[in-house]
């Protein structure tokens, strides 16, 4: 494992607990003669204390990263530092938070943790997409997901799905989802997707909408080539992790391919990811003895 000689702090200034959350890393990072690097802004007060840095020069500075907010932040803050192989531990400070490993409610216990070295790495598969076309300046990591979809317009879309260069199937409707295991409690999920475990290592395939109740979900192999061919003589949108987002013209395509980098989180062994589909998809408890 690392030796840790300096945290980087990413969060959502939005969210009404962030301040206090940062302040309170701020007071502990002090007496444990931690340095801590906040991205900027995070403090209105420039003789605060804090040592600040552009988001964008965080992860070349620090040995792991702290997000705190709602999945939004830590899929931002993931795609950042995975290049770098620096593990992200994520803080919610949301309302569903499937990323988060922990509440702010413990924060100083965590930190004493991370010190200690009391923690583990989880690796997590990335989906690599290449858009054929003038649709992103550089390729980025996806962590969630990757989404071809009509965007504005009011019509369907046609969309050709092509894997390891054999043609799979034309899909007309809304789009096409395409998530890693991570992903698959979010928009996949949502559309009628599989949850599969993050610690599988596969692809999915889930239409939006489609045209005809023969297209199912699909999943595919984590070494699998996928490519969407944009077959309407429109224009589409394509989406990573739901943030970044350009466009796809008639002809143009997305190739998919299992990133050659993992995404890395910190955890914690006692928290279970059964426990955390109960906790936040509501699943019904197990009945009590002597309950039906």
């Amino acid at each position: 494992m690392t030796e840790i000689k300096r945290i980087g702090i990413i969060a959502n200034h939005r969210r009404p607990d962030a301040q206090e959350a940062i302040d309170r890393v701020h007071r502990w990072a002090e007496p444990n003669k931690w340095p801590v690097v906040f991205t900027e802004g995070l403090s209105d007060d420039p003789n605060s204390g804090p040592v600040t840095i552009a988001r964008e020069k965080l992860q070349k500075k620090v040995d792991i990263v702290i997000a705190f907010g709602g999945d939004g932040t830590i899929l931002s803050a993931v795609r950042s530092a995975s290049p770098l192989e620096i593990p992200v531990l994520g803080i919610n400070l949301g309302s569903l938070g499937f990323l988060a490993e922990l509440g702010p409610d413990n924060l100083e216990k965590t930190l004493d943790r991370i010190k200690k070295g009391d923690y583990t790495i989880e690796t997590r598969m990335l989906l690599f997409p290449i858009v054929k076309g003038d649709c992103l300046a550089e390729p980025m990591p996806a962590f969630n997901d990757v989404v071809i979809d009509k965007g504005s317009i009011v019509r369907v879309i046609q969309l050709d799905l092509y894997v390891n260069d054999e043609f799979v199937s034309s899909y007309a409707g809304d789009g096409l989802i395409v998530a890693t295991p991570t992903g698959s409690t979010a928009y996949s999920m949502a559309v009628g997707g599989p949850i599969i475990h993050p610690s599988l290592e596969a692809i999915i395939v889930s239409p939006i909408a489609p045209h005809t109740l023969a297209q199912r979900p699909m999943v595919f192999s984590a070494e699998d080539q996928l490519q969407i061919v944009m077959a309407s003589k429109r224009v589409a949108s394509v989406t990573i992790d739901g943030q970044v987002a350009c466009t796809l013209q008639h002809q143009e395509s997305v190739v998919i391919n299992r990133a050659p980098i993992d995404a890395r989180l910190i955890r914690f062994s006692k928290n279970s990811y059964y426990k955390l589909l109960r906790d936040k998809l509501g699943w019904g408890f197990k009945p009590a003895a002597g309950q039906k």
